[in-house]
C-alpha cells in the first residue's frame, strides 16, 4: 500500500502527522509526504533550508516532496496569508507534477487552515484516487471560537459556505470527537467517521517523581499558549492561589505569551508562574515527571465543547492527574473516568478551587487518579488502534 500524506508541516515541525507517518512505516507502507518548507511556530525558515528548498528528502524511510512557500513570519496579515495561500497553490501544483507514482489513498492531516486541503482535493480529482481528510481544525468554526469573525458577517457567510463546499470534496471526513462526528453527519455529510488523537508513546514512559510532592505542587501546562486556551484565567487563579504553595509551570509559546508574562509581573506572581518555552517534544515527560498535576484548558464556545484538545491524549497516557478547564466532550473524559478535576472555563474561581481540591489530596488518591488516567488512554486512545481503524477505512484489513 502507497500512501499521499498531506500536510502544510512535517518534521523538523512537530507535530502528530511525524508520529503517525512513523507508524504506518513501521507498518510496511510506503508513505509520501507532500509539505511545505519548515517554518513553524518561529515563523522563518529552519536552519538549512529556504524557499529554494531542498524540496525532496527522506525521513525514516518517507519520501519528502516539498513545495516553495512564504515563511509565516512573526506576526498575522498579508505574511501569514501568503503562507497559507502559497501552500495552497504550490502544493497543487508540484503535488501533480511530483507526486506521480501509484497511489493507494491520499491523506490530509488538516489543521489551520483549510486551505491546505486543496493540493489534496486536486491530486485526488486528479489521478481519481479515494480522499480522506483528518479534520483537527473545524473551518470556519474556528474562527467565531478566537473571535477572528463573527456569524453575522457577510464574509463569514461566504467563507462558511466556500469551507463546507471544501469539505463536500474533501472525500471521507475524519472527525476527532463523537460530538464533531455527529454534527458533520447532522448537516448531511455521509461519509464521516471517529478517528481520535492519540498521545505520542514517549509519554507512556512518564513515571510521576512528584505524586507525593506537597512543597511546592506544581501544576504544567504544555502547548500553545494563546487566546483558544484561556490563559488569562490561569493566571488570574495563580493570583487566587497566593500563599497556598502552588506554582504554574508553562511549556510552550504562542501569541498569548508576552502579554501574559506581562500580566504575571504586574501581578507579582514571578515566584509562582513560571514560562520556560517551548521544548523538543522527546524533552516533555522530563517536564511532565516534575508535575504533581496536567492543565488543559479552552475558552467556552460551542465548538470547543465538541473538541478533545489533542494534548489531552498525551496527558492521558503519562498517567498523571489532570485538571481540566472545559467543557462538552473533554470535560466528560476526565469526569467520567474520574482522572483528575474539572473546572468551568473563564472562571478563575473555579480553577483555583479544582487546583486546591487535587494538590490537597492524599498521595494515594493521586496515584490512583494517576493509574486512571493511562487505563483511559489505553481503553481509547492508543496509536494502535486509532491507526488501525485508518487502515481499515482505507481498505487494508
Amino acid at each position: 500500500m502507497h500512501i499521499l500524506v498531506v500536510t502544510q508541516h512535517y518534521w523538523p515541525e512537530t507535530f502528530r502527522v511525524n508520529d503517525l507517518v512513523r507508524e504506518l512505516r513501521g507498518r510496511g507502507i510506503d508513505v509520501t509526504v507532500l509539505t511545505g518548507i519548515p517554518n513553524y511556530p518561529e515563523g522563518s525558515f529552519y536552519s538549512n533550508y529556504s524557499i529554494w528548498g531542498p524540496y525532496f528528502q527522506n525521513n525514516e524511510g518517507a519520501k519528502i516532496v516539498r513545495v516553495p512557500i512564504f515563511s509565516r513570519g512573526k506576526k498575522k496579515g498579508l505574511r501569514l496569508i501568503l503562507n497559507y495561500v502559497s501552500f495552497a497553490l504550490f502544493g497543487s501544483i508540484v503535488g501533480a507534477l511530483f507526486c506521480r507514482e501509484r497511489y493507494d489513498a491520499v491523506f490530509v492531516f488538516q489543521t489551520s487552515p483549510i486551505l491546505m486541503s486543496f493540493p489534496a482535493i486536486f491530486k485526488s480529482k486528479l489521478s481519481r484516487i479515494p480522499l480522506y481528510t483528518w479534520v483537527l481544525d473545524l473551518w470556519p468554526e474556528t474562527l467565531l471560537a478566537v473571535d477572528f469573525a463573527r456569524a453575522t458577517s457577510l464574509g463569514y457567510r461566504i467563507g462558511f459556505s466556500l469551507c463546507r463546499m471544501i469539505y463536500s470534496l474533501s472525500g471521507t471526513l475524519l472527525m476527532p470527537s463523537t460530538s464533531l462526528t455527529m454534527k458533520m453527519r447532522g448537516e448531511g455529510y455521509t461519509h464521516v467517521e471517529y478517528l481520535p488523537q492519540w498521545g505520542e508513546d514517549l509519554f507512556l514512559a512518564v513515571e510521576s517523581t512528584r505524586a507525593k510532592s506537597h512543597a511546592p505542587f506544581r501544576i504544567v501546562f504544555a502547548g500553545n499558549i494563546g487566546k483558544a486556551q484561556d490563559v488569562d484565567t490561569i493566571v488570574e487563579a495563580a493570583f487566587l492561589l497566593k500563599g497556598h504553595n502552588i506554582e504554574f509551570f508553562f511549556y510552550g509559546d504562542g501569541s498569548s505569551r508576552p502579554s501574559l508574562e506581562k500580566k504575571v509581573r504586574d501581578k507579582g506572581l514571578v515566584n509562582q508562574v513560571f514560562f520556560l518555552g517551548k521544548k523538543p517534544i522527546d524533552q516533555m515527560p522530563d517536564c511532565f515527571e516534575n508535575a504533581g498535576a496536567l492543565l488543559v484548558s479552552l475558552t467556552s464556545d460551542p465548538l470547543f465543547s465538541m473538541m478533545i484538545p489533542g494534548k489531552v491524549q498525551a496527558y492521558l497516557a503519562s498517567g498523571m492527574p489532570i485538571i481540566a478547564m472545559l467543557e462538552g466532550e473533554g470535560a466528560e473524559i476526565i469526569s467520567h473516568h474520574k482522572c483528575g478535576v474539572v473546572c468551568k472555563p473563564g472562571n478563575s474561581k473555579d480553577l483555583a478551587r479544582a487546583c486546591i481540591e487535587i494538590s490537597s489530596l492524599s498521595d494515594e488518591k493521586r496515584l490512583e487518579m494517576g493509574k486512571r488516567s493511562r487505563e483511559t488512554y489505553h481503553q481509547k486512545f492508543t496509536k494502535k488502534g486509532v491507526v488501525d481503524t485508518l487502515l481499515n477505512l482505507m481498505g487494508n484489513q
